[in-house]
């Protein structure tokens, strides 16, 4: 929305001195802030969360990189810049696929030994988590066909993924809000460095709580290097 400044005609005063300038009158709108810096605002918070998010996923999986493998922070940066800006996801979304990544990487792995190989590649694995959070959570949720555009993977690869997850998560994807907003201020905050956390709302998502980090383009534009 472009910022409009209001233009006034002003005509000369025949005074000697300049006339008193007119009562101030309180203007709500004036106060707000300017609808122009909205986007602006919104962007710098969702890279500040996407910072935070690469965070915690390298710290949980730095020990699986290896000569092929590279789960270093910088990488998954723009990973995750360009998955979530490409499914538009709502941050309820984000949240619960992380979740569901720390409990991997946390409690569901015995050793780093005798593991698939893209279980060691965070970028994939996170990709499943984004997955299964998108669909428990929505109604409508993308075709196998449209991840696998985003991604660059096959069907095949994301369906073997998928399953390894579920099995690995032993089915168990319910959390409820309030243990979600809880795991999430604890986690992210404490282990992720956040300062704040986005707001998990029980309402159907609003566009103003999806990802949309740069102007948007049509979904399955390109492909994702994992």
């Amino acid at each position: 929305m472009q910022q409009v400044t209001p233009k006034g005609d002003f005509a000369c005063a025949q005074f000697a001195a300049p006339p008193s300038p007119p009562p101030h009158t309180p203007d709500a709108l004036a106060d707000r802030p300017s609808p122009a810096l909205a986007p602006a605002r919104t962007w710098v918070r969702q890279s500040a969360l996407i910072n935070q998010i690469a965070t915690l996923l390298s710290a949980l999986t730095s020990k699986f990189s290896n000569h092929r493998v590279n789960n270093s922070k910088q990488h998954l940066v723009l990973f995750l810049t360009e998955v979530l800006k490409r499914s538009k996801c709502s941050k309820k979304v984000v949240l619960l696929s992380i979740y569901y990544f720390h409990k991997l990487y946390t409690y569901k792995l015995d050793s780093i030994t005798n593991l698939p190989e893209f279980s060691r590649c965070s970028k994939r694995v996170y990709l499943c988590c984004l997955i299964l959070a998108h669909k428990f959570l929505n109604d409508q949720t993308f075709s196998m066909s449209s991840w696998q555009r985003i991604s660059g993977l096959s069907s095949k690869d994301i369906s073997t993924m998928e399953r390894w997850c579920l099995t690995k998560l032993d089915y168990e994807l319910f959390l409820d809000d309030d243990r979600l907003s809880a795991w999430s201020r604890k986690i992210l905050v404490q282990e992720g460095g956040a300062d704040t956390l986005p707001v998990i709302c029980k309402k159907r998502a609003s566009e103003e709580d999806s990802f949309d980090l740069l102007p948007h383009k049509k979904l399955h534009t390109g492909v994702i290097a994992i």
